[in-house]
């Protein structure tokens, strides 16, 4: 382990150890709309489960490659390492290698998604379960299929793919997250939860449920996991029904997935970009109808 590694190891135990027991566990501020015991249990289970997405690409290692490194990179942030696979494509690096390993980047956030929400409203967690497995299929299959189907080096918008004998491990290396987590990452989250939890329960108290899943939608467009979790918040306190905590989920992550896409055709090129949509769309859809009928 090396001294960053051991540095942030610590740093996740004061966060779970001595600053969590010290957060009041009741509702507080307008409308009672945080729980600062809750919002730093979610953020610590955030926090922890990007750490052991770290420690599984440091266990495989780097030699694995761009896809391993887009599954880990996911675990941190699944739109910082779109952006970054479609900028490594846009370079002349093969176009399906780079759309699969974005691909993986968005199956660890349903992943993440339920681990965070379990740790927050479990019975949530159980109800969408079985959506999050489901999109994280179709992403992993349309995934392969585009490994399967496009097996040559395709330069994209122009460019040569260089003929490079070792830098497949370098650029997986250089992909791979550093950190297993940042405290910058981390207060971001806790802010960005924070206020979707008041603007949540503002909106919800202005015009409704739907206000509500309003909220969530917008607040995916930074933060899917924020939004969710500012939903699952609002239910575990008895503001939201079941049913509409499950929309407001899909809205969150339909809200984060409109930013990935958006990211894939700007940095990525049209090609790169039709090829993630092409995946990462059919595979939201299908986790928010699941999320939709299981309410």
């Amino acid at each position: 382990m090396t001294s960053t590694e051991l540095r942030d190891a610590i740093t996740l135990g004061v966060m779970a150890f001595v600053v969590l027991p010290l957060m009041p566990d009741r509702a507080l501020g307008p409308y009672g709309a945080l729980n600062p015991h809750r919002i730093w249990l979610a953020v610590v289970a955030f926090t922890a489960i990007s750490w052991f997405g770290y420690l599984a690409v440091r266990a495989v290692g780097p030699r694995r490659g761009s896809v391993v490194a887009g599954f880990a990179g996911g675990f941190v942030s699944a739109t910082a390492t779109t952006a970054t696979m479609a900028r490594r494509c846009h370079d002349g690096e093969r176009l399906s290698v780079m759309v699969s390993a974005a691909l993986l980047a968005s199956v660890a956030t349903f992943l993440q998604l339920i681990g965070v929400l379990a740790v927050v409203d479990g019975a949530l967690a159980g109800q969408l379960l079985p959506a999050c497995i489901l999109g994280a299929v179709v992403l992993v299959g349309l995934g392969l299929f585009g490994l399967r189907a496009y097996r040559e080096p395709e330069p994209l918008e122009g460019i040569a793919v260089p003929a490079l004998a070792s830098a497949p491990d370098d650029h997986a290396r250089r992909s791979a997250p550093t950190h297993p987590f940042s405290l910058r990452a981390a207060f971001l989250f806790a802010a960005v939860l924070t206020i979707a939890s008041l603007v949540g329960e503002w909106a919800a108290a202005l015009v409704g449920d739907g206000g509500a899943v309003l909220v969530a939608g917008l607040t995916g467009l930074a933060d899917a996991h924020a939004g969710a979790l500012a939903a699952a918040s609002m239910s575990v306190a008895g503001d939201l029904p079941a049913s509409t905590t499950a929309l407001a989920v899909g809205a969150a992550v339909f809200g984060n997935m409109v930013v990935k896409v958006v990211v894939s055709f700007v940095v990525g090129g049209r090609r790169f970009g039709a090829r993630f949509a092409a995946a990462v769309v059919p595979a939201t859809a299908v986790f928010v109808l699941c999320a939709a009928l299981s309410g």
